[in-house]
Order: structure tokens, then C-alpha cells, then sequence
């Protein structure tokens, strides 16, 4: 699975290895240009990824929507789906 991170602005975005996250992070890169500079943005898997961020990535990546009524395990399970149908 792949994510982009960015330093400062949506110019200077990388597509990265979810699995590699953490070592950007301590680059100073974030998952999104609005949140740069702000705490709490170590999701590394699916699992970690909260509601939000799974609608979030779901569209960037997958052009999908998804319906966060549903609960969070449905979800994960929902985007694992499309990453699996792109492999």
C-alpha cells in the first residue's frame, strides 16, 4: 500500500510505502499540507487510519466513497478490497 506524504505543500508531495511513513515523519513529513506542523499523524496501516482518513484515502487512491455510517472494521475491510483489486 502507498501514501503520500508532504513537506510543506502539495508541490512537494511523494508517494511513499506505507510501511515507510514513519521514517518520513521524522523528515518532517505529513499526510496532508494543512495538517503540516500539527501532532497526531503516525497512521501506518489501515487499522491505525481512523474513519476519516480511510474515506480520505479511499478517494484519493481509489476515486471511491465510502459510507462512514458504517463502523470502522467494515471500513478497513471495504478499502483492503479495492487495495487488493489494484495488486
Amino acid at each position: 500500500m502507498k501514501t503520500w506524504l508532504y513537506k510543506d505543500t502539495i508541490e512537494s508531495g511523494i508517494l511513499v510505502n506505507i510501511e515507510d511513513v514513519p521514517k518520513y515523519s521524522k523528515e518532517g513529513y505529513v499526510d496532508s499540507p494543512d495538517n503540516y506542523n500539527k501532532p497526531g499523524l503516525e497512521a501506518t496501516s489501515l487499522q491505525d487510519m481512523d474513519k476519516e482518513e480511510l474515506e480520505i484515502y479511499a478517494r484519493e487512491v481509489f476515486n471511491v466513497e465510502l459510507d462512514r455510517r458504517k463502523n470502522h472494521k467494515n471500513l478497513v475491510k471495504e478499502v483492503k478490497a479495492l487495495e487488493d483489486g489494484i495488486k
